[in-house]
């Protein structure tokens, strides 16, 4: 009775503890820029900043996801964009505008620390953890949430088509290994996630009987040579010697995303781009296994919801064989991480949760730095596009189609002249008399900040 409480108890939650802690990280994240003043011309001037910088703006309006072109030449950003686009297709956004990176590390340029104008960008993970700057979301490889929805219902219908105790008594991963040195900066600092790879394959080589860890082809099996390129701090064994050597001794093969439910237990690794995120996770927690993450300082968007020990088991090089081994022969442990892995699935992987996040995230990004201010009140909304300088800016409509193809209209006027006329419509409907006060009124503030922009662009 005790252990089905227990369980009951994982599966449901109880007082949405999850949302709880997601809530405070954003809060913390956000709490890293000064809040702009509650006047028209901060807010003006956050806006104008975000809309200036091209590759990195995704401005939320009215309904509309509106990006310059030159975001969608980056993939990752491209689909963040569907991502986006597809929340939208599924209700009202709030409105907002922020920058976007899809750095694997967290890294953004647009976020200048030292800038007059704080913003912030939304970041698909941090590899050092949650002290960086920047606001988490959810990773690209989420896809649009039509195509996730099908991902996701997949690899949950196989799952429930696959016991557990009919499944392989093993650890499985299956993935990459590459020689990073060629990165820009400190090479040995980008071999982070490699090495954590290439000593998980090893631990698999030492350990057949309960690990599954291996390439998926040989031309995605090449680590570095630590002869010719050596970073003392992350030393080879002689296993991890061999398979440098004769890598295809570490080639598995590829496995489909179902059929990873064939196996008890599955491996996340650090990605192999500087040891940050891996997108092999976001299907992990719906596959009826328990989930092993490798302990690494990398974040993502829901990880303040996770708790080893409790969601899934924490292991490395030195124990992860001996944790398989031990859940094994501790079926009520076996039972307890189950319930968690498929209560993250339930509450944090659904397409729901990831919309509901990311609504949230929005939310929070635009009480910080005052959006409401312009966005929400259409005259000053048509006042501040009118006025904004959109010479060589080229804004399109992003619209969902499925499967993260991202279909683009073009907005008229170098897209400011399209916004201000949707603006002017919402206006005129508040009344002419409105109009007329919130245009005197905050006249002088809108183009003072707009003009502050461009003598500073110029």
């Amino acid at each position: 009775m005790r252990t089905l409480l227990l369980l009951l108890l994982l599966r449901r939650g109880s007082g949405g503890e999850f949302q709880d802690r997601l809530a405070a990280a954003l809060d913390a994240s956000l709490h890293k820029y000064p809040a702009v003043a509650n006047r028209t011309e901060d807010a003006a001037r956050y806006l104008a900043r975000v809309l200036w910088m091209r590759k990195f703006s995704v401005l939320v309006y009215e309904g509309k996801v509106v990006v310059d072109r030159r975001l969608l030449e980056g993939d990752k950003a491209a689909k963040h964009a569907a991502f986006v686009a597809s929340a939208a297709a599924r209700g009202p956004l709030p409105n907002g505008a922020y920058f976007f990176s899809g750095d694997s590390t967290g890294r953004c340029e647009a976020d200048a620390p030292d800038h007059a104008v704080p913003s912030p960008c939304l970041v698909i993970a941090k590899v050092s953890g949650h002290a960086m700057r920047g606001v988490l979301t959810p990773n690209p490889y989420y896809e649009d949430l039509d195509a996730w929805a099908a991902v996701r219902a997949r690899v949950r219908g196989a799952a429930a088509a696959k016991p557990f105790r009919d499944r392989e008594p093993v650890a499985f991963w299956r993935g990459h290994l590459a020689d990073s040195w060629h990165v820009v900066g400190d090479p040995c600092a980008a071999e982070a996630g490699n090495h954590a790879r290439l000593a998980a394959v090893a631990a698999g080589m030492e350990r057949p009987d309960v690990l599954d860890v291996k390439c998926v082809e040989l031309a995605q099996c090449q680590p570095r040579d630590d002869r010719a390129r050596p970073c003392p701090t992350l030393p080879y064994t002689a296993v991890m010697a061999r398979i440098r050597d004769a890598p295809a001794i570490a080639v598995g093969g590829h496995v489909a995303r179902e059929n990873y439910t064939d196996y008890r237990y599955l491996l996340n690794l650090p990605g192999s781009t500087a040891g940050s995120y891996s997108r092999n996770l976001n299907h992990l927690w719906a596959a009826g296994a328990v989930v092993l993450l490798w302990r690494a300082p990398f974040v993502e968007w829901y990880f303040p919801a996770l708790a080893a020990g409790a969601t899934h088991a924490a292991v490395d090089a030195a124990d992860v064989a001996d944790v398989v081994a031990e859940l094994e022969r501790k079926p009520w442990r076996v039972r307890q991480l189950l319930a968690g892995a498929a209560r993250v699935d339930d509450e944090l992987a659904c397409p729901a949760c990831l919309r509901d996040y990311y609504v949230a995230a929005l939310r929070k990004l635009r009480k910080r730095f005052k959006l409401a201010k312009i966005l929400d009140e259409p005259c000053l909304a048509e006042l501040f596009f009118e006025n904004a300088n959109c010479t060589g800016l080229h804004l399109v409509e992003v619209t969902h189609v499925h499967a993260n193809r991202v279909r683009e209209s073009r907005l008229p006027g170098r897209g400011c002249a399209a916004l201000a006329q949707l603006a002017r419509h919402r206006c005129v409907e508040k009344g002419k008399d409105r109009r007329v006060r919130v245009r005197a009124a905050e006249h002088r503030a809108v183009k003072a900040a707009i003009f502050k922009k461009r003598k500073k662009e110029s």
